[in-house]
């Protein structure tokens, strides 16, 4: 029974409700990461694709609704590395929480929990550009508070393409 209802949750921390229109914030390019503790020379991205704009589009209101998108993910300009826009099935988006705490059932649940993960989400491609939206599918109890967050969008090869982050012009 808290199986369904956590994994719908994961969504819910990602973002708000609808009511009140959507919020856009650009996710940025994934770029392969640096094991540390020094710094990394070289830096390259993690995926052969590039894309124009990736944008995740998220509720403005205070409380989610389970009958509207909590989460719209839009890639425009997709394209492989000779530079041909990309059509595809096999491009996913994958939302991550925090912690998810529901006081009604008296219980918390950690990050990265079981009861939190979410299968990959297809973002369907076609001559480079796609979206997809994302609701819950089942109804959180009353006072539910999701915590933190994240969105990444995959490519076709299992690479991080974007995420959510902070680019400077």
């Amino acid at each position: 029974m808290r199986t369904p209802l956590l994994t719908g949750l994961v969504a819910l921390s990602v973002c708000p409700a609808l009511a009140g229109g959507l919020n856009a914030n650009y996710l940025v390019p994934a770029f392969v990461a640096c094991p540390g503790p020094q710094t990394c020379g070289s830096p390259r991205r993690e995926s052969r694709f590039t894309f124009e704009a990736a944008i995740l589009r998220s509720p403005r209101a205070k409380y989610t609704s389970p009958s509207k998108p909590s989460v719209v993910v839009e890639l425009r300009g997709v394209k492989d590395a000779s530079g041909a826009p990309v059509t595809s099935n096999d491009f996913t988006v994958r939302l991550a929480v925090g912690q998810v705490t529901l006081p009604t059932l008296g219980i918390t649940v950690p990050p990265g929990h079981p009861l939190l993960q979410v299968p990959p989400v297809s973002i369907p491609l076609k001559n480079g550009n796609g979206h997809v939206s994302y609701r819950p599918f089942a109804q959180a109890p009353p006072g539910t508070v999701a915590e933190g967050g994240n969105v990444t969008v995959f490519d076709s090869d299992g690479k991080r393409l974007a995420t959510v982050g902070a680019q400077f012009k």
